[in-house]
C-alpha cells in the first residue's frame, strides 16, 4: 500500500510540476511580447523625431533664405515673401513644440 499511496503522490507531483512549468512558458511568452511591442514603439518615435528634426532643418533654412532675401530689399513681391516668412516661421514653431513634446514624453516614460 505505501508504494501505490507514494507513487500516486509522485504522479501527482508531475503533472503539479508540469503545470507550473507550462505556466512559466506562458508568462515567458507575454512578457517577451511586450518587450517587443515597446522596442517597436520606441523605433516608431526615434524614426518621428528624425522626421521632424528634418522638417525643422528644412524649415529653418528656407526661413533663413526668405529673411536674407527680404532684408536684400527685394521690392518686387515683397509682401507674398513677408506673408511666406510669417507661415515658415509659424511652422517651424510648431514642429519645435511637437518635437520638444515628444522628446519630453520619451524621456518620462
Amino acid at each position: 500500500m505505501d508504494d501505490m499511496e507514494s507513487i500516486e503522490k509522485l504522479e501527482k507531483w508531475t503533472i503539479d510540476q508540469q503545470k507550473h512549468a507550462i505556466n512559466a512558458v506562458i508568462n515567458i511568452g507575454a512578457g517577451n511580447e511586450e518587450v517587443v511591442e515597446l522596442k517597436r514603439l520606441l523605433k516608431d518615435e526615434v524614426c518621428l523625431r528624425k522626421a521632424t528634426e528634418d522638417e525643422i532643418h528644412n524649415l529653418s533654412n528656407q526661413l533663413f533664405r526668405f529673411s536674407k532675401m527680404e532684408a536684400g530689399g527685394n521690392s518686387d513681391g515683397s509682401s507674398l515673401q513677408q506673408e511666406e516668412v510669417r507661415y515658415l516661421r509659424s511652422e517651424l514653431a510648431q514642429i519645435s513644440i511637437e518635437a520638444n513634446l515628444v522628446c519630453f514624453v520619451l524621456t518620462n516614460d
